[in-house]
């Protein structure tokens, strides 16, 4: 089924992450959309804080507004919101976003970002890698109350005045 304005090295990933039941995602340096259906899938998003405390004084507002969005998402059973403090410093997650999903079936595909678009990764050996990678940065992050309280705080600080 052919998504209109999609490119085609993106709709291997747009039918897995339509179809999955388990969606992972690292993002960071912005807040990721979330997804919601009927029947919505387990989402767990792993952002660190520089995603939260990007924007400039001109965009303030609306950020404070997604994340506060966010932080209702976040008290859904179906999604988790973990944020890697800035105080962590150095971990593997600083070389780029990814994405995981895992289908009915338990097969995980993955997805990278880069500046020339994306790349889905299905091999074995890479989704291992990036599942190992996702592993690596998901124990850098906050458990999922502290991350809500850091984004909270992040509101206050940094939202409109």
């Amino acid at each position: 089924m052919a998504k209109l304005g999609a490119p085609s090295w993106f709709l291997p990933w747009l039918d897995a992450e339509r179809d999955a039941t388990q969606l992972r995602y690292f993002e960071p340096n912005l807040i990721p959309g979330i997804l919601a259906g009927d029947t919505p899938s387990q989402l767990v998003a792993v952002l660190a804080e520089s995603a939260l405390t990007c924007a400039g004084d001109d965009f303030a507002g609306i950020l404070a507004g997604q994340i506060a969005h966010l932080i209702t998402l976040a008290e859904h059973p179906n999604v988790h919101v973990n944020v890697v403090p800035a105080s962590v410093g150095l971990h593997i997650g600083l070389s780029g976003p990814f994405a995981l999903a895992r289908s009915s079936e338990g097969r995980w595909i993955g997805h990278l970002e880069n500046q020339l678009g994306g790349i889905v990764v299905d091999n074995d050996e890479e989704v291992a890698t990036l599942q190992a990678r996702w592993e690596n940065v998901r124990n850098e992050a906050l458990p999922r109350r502290q991350s809500i309280e850091l984004m909270k705080e992040v509101i206050n600080h940094h939202g409109p005045q």
